[in-house]
Formats: C-alpha cells, structure tokens, sequence
C-alpha cells in the first residue's frame, strides 16, 4: 500500500481515538465512548508499521 495513505490512516485512527475520549468526557450522552476509546489504536498501529514496513519492500524491489 501506498505508504503516505497507511500514514494519513494511522493518524486519523489516533485522532479519533483522542475525540472519543474527549467527548465521552464532556458529555453523559457519549459516556459509552470514553469505554472504547483504544478500540482504533490497534488500526493505528498496523498502519504504521505497515507504512514503516512499506519502506523496506520498495528498496528491496529496486534491487531486482
């Protein structure tokens, strides 16, 4: 995969990670979102070791 969109990815997972506790802070109507907070986290995680992961894969394709 393109490595600036598994980037773009990653980040937009932790910031919805971070607006989720956040407002299930401020609101009780949103309270169930302060409990799964770290649910995109794992998707943030593989986007970035993918992207980091993505570096390695295009020098060893030059190669050949």
């Amino acid at each position: 995969m393109n490595k600036t969109f598994l980037l773009v990815l990653g980040f937009l997972a932790l910031t919805a990670s971070l607006a989720m506790k956040i407002l299930g802070n401020k609101s009780s109507h949103l309270s169930e979102l302060q409990q799964y907070w770290w649910i995109p986290l794992p998707l943030a995680l593989l986007c970035f070791l993918g992207a980091g992961n993505n570096k390695k894969a295009d020098n060893n394709s030059k190669k050949f």
